[in-house]
């Protein structure tokens, strides 16, 4: 595996010819622990990844927003967002559908379990290749030129509250209206993937949206009904939550990724 080779390449470098002398190292030096954790955290995400799956959310949206009451506001989780495109893409769009139906508040609680992607997602300074993919329109309106790079407006920026989180150990917020995590499930063992889906209709509010990655599969939890199963957007059905996600919950996902995992992050 890909880990598997980094490791050997470390070793290497180490002048270690033992795993069992590398085990070691890690558990007496927090630095290679660290580099080792960074490297099974690829945090690979961009702004408005897969570009028309956010245009079917969009319409999604606009639907569910057309009867919205005003003095509520819209809350939002983003667990696993990496270093912070997927939020900032997330808010965007979210405030956009506000504006068309004149509603004024949402709030987007993006985390994840990689400390250095959320410093690096509380700075928000991005590349002008980063940010390439947002529309012209929407980079005009939602960012500007500083600090040698593209930062969001703060409105924009004050909208997104950022944190280091582990989504299998730390208890997540309740009563979310839309829940975006995407590419994260489908790098999950079975047992830990159906954990992840109950724990996300647990959170839900009944009729709130899911949205997640092209590849995440979500199983046969029959509490969620497609609103375009193509594109990975569920709404969570009416009745109970489920509450086996919060009986028996899994230890922190660093002991049960698969060995040659290379996901985006985690909350």
């Amino acid at each position: 595996s890909r880990l598997e080779d980094w490791i050997v390449r470390r070793m290497v470098c180490l002048d270690l010819r033992v795993v069992g002398d590398y085990i070691s190292r890690l558990q007496s030096n927090e630095t290679e622990l660290s580099a080792v954790i960074r490297h099974v955290l690829n945090g690979a995400t961009s702004f408005f990844r897969d570009s028309w799956m956010w245009k079917r959310l969009e319409l999604v949206l606009d639907r569910f927003l057309s009867s919205w009451p005003s003095d509520r506001a819209l809350r939002v989780w983003n667990p696993a967002c990496s270093t912070g495109e997927e939020a900032f893409s997330t808010a965007i769009l979210v405030e956009e559908a506000m504006r068309r139906h004149g509603l004024p508040r949402y709030v987007v609680a993006a985390s994840d379990i990689d400390e250095a992607a959320v410093t690096f997602a509380r700075a928000a300074v991005y590349s002008s290749y980063a940010v390439a993919d947002v529309p012209c329109d929407l980079r005009e309106r939602f960012f500007s030129r500083e600090r040698g790079g593209y930062v969001p407006h703060a409105a924009l920026r004050e909208s997104v509250l950022f944190a280091c989180r582990d989504v299998f150990t730390d208890f997540p917020i309740s009563n979310v209206d839309l829940l975006v995590c995407r590419n994260l499930a489908i790098y999950l063992r079975p047992n830990y993937r159906d954990w992840l889906v109950s724990l996300f209709h647990y959170v839900l509010r009944p009729g709130g949206v899911l949205f997640l990655g092209p590849a995440d599969p979500i199983g046969d939890n029959v509490g969620f009904s497609a609103v375009d199963g193509s594109k990975r957007i569920y709404a969570r059905r009416s009745g109970p939550p489920d509450v086996r996600a919060v009986l028996a919950r899994p230890d922190s996902i660093h002991r049960f990724l698969p060995i040659e995992a290379r996901r985006r992050g985690g909350f």
